[in-house]
């Protein structure tokens, strides 16, 4: 072989090793890449905290915090981690809640910097202990916030202790203690205190003026019992008959309540542990008509037997439940509605076989509106006027439809915080036709929407910081299945403003704005009043504006992709509504 091409040989040899070396280096450097999330905390008044800790941890179901920092003398803050990671910010600081951005992709599409405001709160601890002073170890303890989180907060960016359902909860340990961790200061809580061996206890909680850490005693009532025989007409026992015992002294029942019990094969029940108070007492049998006594009064640690109870025969409503080709619908819940002049009444609840076949027994005579619901991909269905004793009747449920697709930014890119939902075009009531949207892959942004009926629907979709997006009418029938649908969301404007007093022209912090006709969109004004709104759509909008020591006003602005505007907002301090109430004919009343 020539010496020239045994030179060229070598020369592309190594060529190809530089190249690859080269393309394995940038692919290093690209996964290897940080990007940048930037804010900064404040107090709901806008004041700036220094010290506060943000972390990132990976979302969802992350432990580990990936990166921490703290913020400066100004409030602000820097945090790094891996390029395109999906992470959950986290800002704490002693003496406030913790505050959560779920969902946020580092370095995909524009991030403004995050303006997080912390609330004032007090930590909970205490103790559960029974009647005669001993510890009660492994009971539930959670709280329940009856007040909404503060106003312009935005949701999924939600201050720990006044999350969207309002509740944390925890154990107690051996010897009883509890911690709730830190909650916002208010005075709107309910404790509940939860045991399998105690009745439900229940205490409102005031952290206003409270030192923290707030400890809180707790002492829960002896445990009682309603107890009693079910027999038939022909006083023969009436095993499996469900005994319920509902506290009258409550304007609703918790989850956990009525307490219930069933009849042993003797007939024999006990209802408890029941609180002291005052009870009705409900007897549904398998076949019999429900009874109902009290009131019945119960003392703390008491026993009350009610003696014997006789229950009457009633009718039944059976029959099958199938699809559109007949075929027996296995599975569904059915329930027996019985039809009132002020509405309805649930009396049976019952499941149909593997050959769709069902029987609602224990009825009064009279008219039922009977629902059946069926697992997917079959929809619920309501049969109305039902004349009980019926024996054979047919129930017929649909087929729900589906519609497939993706949502993404234009230049193809996932969006955090994505929402997708549908809705019929021409609803009667906000609720028809939605069905139940899953984002399926939020690496492409698919979503399926599952449990439509036939109709006319549209799909819409919205994410953090961008314009929602709504299809065109389309018309789904009963079983088919509709798609790819491809959305974009574009990029939403920003309003930017400053809210002042009125009377001295100072800025106003803590103020809450937000869209008037869509609630998600809101923000707190900082320390010199002011604010951004983002992920608007062009246009006309009305803007909300509230302070404690303002009367609250609304103001119209106009969106406008072209220019940017900045709203001076005054605020009246210390206004009062006054209301003239006058007579039909004018006259003051």
């Amino acid at each position: 072989m020539p010496k020239k091409a045994v030179w060229q040989g070598i020369f592309v040899f190594f060529l190809d090793i530089l190249i690859a070396m080269v393309f394995d280096a940038g692919s290093a450097r690209a996964e290897g890449s940080a990007a940048r999330f930037q804010g900064i905390v404040t107090s709901l008044t806008g004041q700036p905290l220094t010290g506060a800790s943000v972390i990132l941890v990976a979302w969802p179901g992350g432990k580990e915090p990936i990166a921490r920092v703290s913020t400066g003398e100004d409030g602000r803050f820097t945090i790094e981690g891996p390029a395109g990671a999906r992470v959950e910010v986290v800002a704490s600081m002693e003496g406030y809640c913790a505050y959560r951005i779920t969902d946020v992709i580092l370095g995909v599409g524009d991030q403004p910097q995050a303006a997080i405001a912390l609330q004032r709160g007090v930590r909970v601890d205490g103790a559960v202990r029974a009647a005669q002073g001993s510890p009660v170890g492994g009971a539930t303890v959670r709280v329940d916030l009856f007040r909404l989180r503060p106003s312009g907060l935005r949701k999924g960016s939600e201050s720990e202790g006044s999350l969207s359902s309002g509740r944390a909860e925890v154990k107690t340990s051996e010897d009883g203690s509890f911690s709730l961790g830190v909650l916002p200061v208010a005075d709107g809580y309910l404790l509940e205190v939860r045991h399998p061996g105690y009745p439900p206890h229940d205490l409102r909680l005031d952290l206003t003026g409270r030192a923290s850490p707030a400890q809180i005693a707790i002492k829960l009532p002896a445990p009682a019992e309603i107890r009693g025989l079910v027999v038939g007409k022909d006083g023969s026992p009436v095993a499996g008959a469900m005994t319920r015992a509902i506290d009258l002294s409550r304007s609703a029942p918790t989850e956990e309540e009525p307490r219930e019990a069933s009849t042993s094969d003797e007939g024999v029940f006990r209802v408890g542990p029941l609180a002291p108070g005052r009870y009705r007492l409900e007897i549904r049998p398998p076949e019999g008509l429900r009874e109902i006594l009290g009131p019945i009064d119960v003392a703390a640690g008491a026993s009350v037997d009610v003696g014997r109870i006789v229950v009457r025969p009633g009718v039944a409503i059976d029959g099958t439940v199938v699809d559109r080709r007949g075929d027996p619908v296995a599975g569904a819940t059915v329930k027996a509605f019985r039809q009132l002049q002020n509405g309805r009444s649930l009396e049976r609840v019952t499941r149909t076989g593997e050959d769709g076949r069902f029987r609602a027994a224990g009825l009064a005579e009279g008219f039922y509106t009977v629902r059946v619901e069926p697992k997917e991909p079959h929809l619920s269905q309501e049969t109305e006027d039902i004349e009980a004793p019926a024996t054979g009747i047919s129930l017929e449920v649909g087929t729900e439809a589906v519609i497939t697709g993706t949502v993404v930014d234009r230049n193809g890119a996932p969006l955090a915080k994505l929402r997708v939902w549908a809705s019929a075009s021409n609803p009667r009531s906000r609720y028809d036709n939605m069905g139940r949207a899953e984002i399926v892959d939020r690496e492409s942004g698919a979503f399926r929407i599952r449990g439509l009926r036939e109709g006319e629907v549209i799909v819409s979709a919205r994410a953090d910081r961008r314009s929602p997006v709504h299809s065109e009418p389309m018309y789904v029938e009963a079983g088919g299945s509709y798609g790819p649908l491809n959305l974009v969301l574009e990029p939403g404007h920003t309003i930017e403003g400053r809210v002042f007093d009125r009377t001295t022209g100072a800025g106003i912090g803590g103020a809450a704005v937000s869209l008037a006709a869509d609630g998600d969109v809101g923000a707190i004004t900082s320390r010199d009043g002011r604010f951004s709104l983002e992920g608007l759509r062009p246009g006309q909008a009305s803007l909300s504006v509230e302070h404690p020591s303002y009367a609250p006003t609304q103001v119209n602005a106009v969106i406008s992709p072209d220019e940017a505007r900045l709203l001076d907002i005054p605020l009246e301090p210390g206004a009062e509504l006054i209301v003239s109430v006058r007579t039909a004919q004018g006259a003051p009343a």
